[in-house]
């Protein structure tokens, strides 16, 4: 009875043990479900941005350990899985394995071994490989297979400490990036904008101006480049049309009107004139 109390007492809640494998440490507790702490753990890690450990990573609820071999595996996990997958009540799962010091276990046989045993307890349980409900974890330590049954898998960043501490923060600054971008892709939308009604505004006054310039040298084409000629018959043609009030038999006949010759009768060459007059 005294050794029994003794070793009682001696025994404590969380008690290192050799894991035979480098930076991974094993920690025996006498919790009835490891998993809730990790949980709470993982929670308040993510509500105060404060991983609170400096040198652990990953921290991994096992549920069930055993001996490193296939038989032994899948009795542990009919055991300790039926709280997970025997309900009505299908579920998405994923499995993960990691091997330590030990050559004789494959992935390639352990994954179908599991997944037949999930598949037993309920046949509406579907293998996710993106978003599962759970995730089937075994990591084997030289002779050792420890079993984990993790949710909330992407939630506590794989169930790291120290991405857990900085989500909310990443979250944070992948939205401020976005914000940003949106508001530098308006602020530039907008200029660019502005800059297309300016370079409107200018091409439209440049079209006006040279349209202006076009109608101006029109203008001056029709008033500067008649010949001399035409401006005299066009002088004469109005004088015709101011003084032909009622004496269109006189400008017909080629008389004189007030002094003036009509325009439309052509004058006598001075070489058809008669010798005395140009005597």
């Amino acid at each position: 009875m005294l050794s029994l109390q003794k070793n009682k007492q001696t025994e404590r809640r969380f008690q290192q043990v050799e894991s035979g494998a480098n930076n991974c440490i094993f920690i025996k507790t006498t919790l009835s479900d490891p998993g809730s702490l990790v949980h709470a753990i993982f929670n308040e890690t993510i509500t105060s941005k404060k991983a609170k450990s400096r040198y652990i990573m990953r921290l991994l609820p096992v549920i069930g350990t055993c001996k490193a071999s296939e038989d032994k595996i899948k009795k542990l996990a009919e055991e300790v899985l039926v709280p997970y997958f025997a309900d009505s009540v299908g579920h998405t799962f994923c499995i993960q394995i990691k091997i330590r010091n030990n050559g004789s276990m494959s992935r390639q046989a352990l994954i179908p071994l599991l997944a037949d045993v999930i598949k037993t307890l309920n046949p509406t349980n579907q293998a996710n490989l993106d978003a599962p409900d759970y995730v089937i974890n075994i990591d084997i330590l030289r002779a050792v297979c420890c079993l984990s049954v993790l949710k909330d898998f992407a939630k506590f960043r794989k169930f790291n400490l120290q991405e857990a501490a900085m989500c909310k923060e990443k979250g944070d600054s992948a939205s401020t990036r976005k914000g940003k971008q949106n508001d530098d892709s308006a602020a530039t939308c907008k200029e660019k904008q502005n800059d297309d009604s300016a370079a409107t505004c200018k091409e439209k006054q440049n079209d006006d101006s040279h349209q202006e310039d076009s109608n101006k040298n029109v203008k001056k084409l029709h008033v500067s480049d008649l010949t001399t000629d035409e401006k005299t018959a066009d002088t004469a043609q109005d004088e015709l049309l101011i003084q032909n009030d009622g004496t269109d038999e006189m400008i017909k006949k080629g008389g004189k009107i007030d002094g003036k010759i009509d325009a439309t009768q052509p004058e006598p060459f001075a070489e058809n004139a008669p010798d005395n007059e140009a005597n």
